[in-house]
């Protein structure tokens, strides 16, 4: 973004689970010069995502029935990436991992619907994953595999189970520690269908937490938005 932002017309909203964390990143912004395109919110993916993006998408809405957006490109949540999560190896902890039913239907519910049900990277809003551990991204990809109503796994059909390379272009600081040894990377991209977002119902969701209990824990949760004003993140 800070080479090329031409290339790249988007907000991005960092989180951070660590306070400190997320302060540290915070004031790194203006450094980098990334004002207004930069934000990072120290929070809990599970608990707080939800609000937090409907806090956003009404921010948004204020500023564009103010003319404050200068963009005729509607407020859109286009990719969201999931990066090395702690991997809770404890079986006491598995709960606490970062990807859950829950946190899928949130991205459901915030991230457009494609135009078809084919993948275009150009043009579909996507999830990214990846991790060095292997059974943790195992894990992400079933609980998106088991949403296919709205997510489906971009590299199906393909004989290689994993993708390659980092759709991002660029690489954590873990991933290029990871790589420098000489370790594998595993990734997987799910887009959203074309199935408009519906609201569970309360006894499905009663259901779910009597089966999923304690999901709260440990999670970095990074996400990306078109256009909107800084403000609507400062808000949150």
């Amino acid at each position: 973004v800070r080479h090329d932002p031409h290339t790249y017309p988007c907000n991005y909203l960092g989180l951070e689970i660590r306070p400190g964390v997320a302060q540290f990143a915070r004031e790194r912004i203006a450094i980098h010069k990334l004002d207004g395109v930069l934000e990072f919110v120290g929070c809990n993916a599970n608990v707080d995502l939800d609000r937090l993006l409907s806090l956003y998408q009404r921010q948004a809405t204020l500023a564009a029935d103010a003319g404050k957006q200068v963009t005729e490109e509607p407020l859109l949540l286009q990719r969201v990436s999931i990066q090395y999560p702690d991997p809770h190896f404890k079986t006491q902890h598995a709960k606490r991992r970062v990807v859950t039913d829950d946190l899928v239907d949130v991205l459901a519910k915030h991230m457009p619907p494609s135009d078809n049900d084919t993948y275009n990277l150009q043009s579909c809003s996507f999830v990214f994953l990846q991790s060095d551990v292997q059974s943790v991204l195992d894990d992400m990809r079933q609980v998106f595999a088991n949403c296919t109503q709205y997510f489906q796994d971009a590299n199906a059909g393909s004989p290689d189970y994993y993708i390659p390379d980092n759709t991002l272009g660029v690489p954590t600081e873990r991933e290029v520690s990871v790589l420098v040894k000489d370790l594998p990377v595993y990734r997987s991209v799910f887009y959203r269908t074309a199935a408009q977002w519906q609201q569970r119902s309360a006894v499905d969701e009663h259901n779910e937490v009597e089966v999923d209990g304690d999901n709260q824990g440990g999670t970095t949760l990074h996400h990306e938005a078109l256009n909107a004003e800084r403000q609507g993140i400062r808000s949150m």
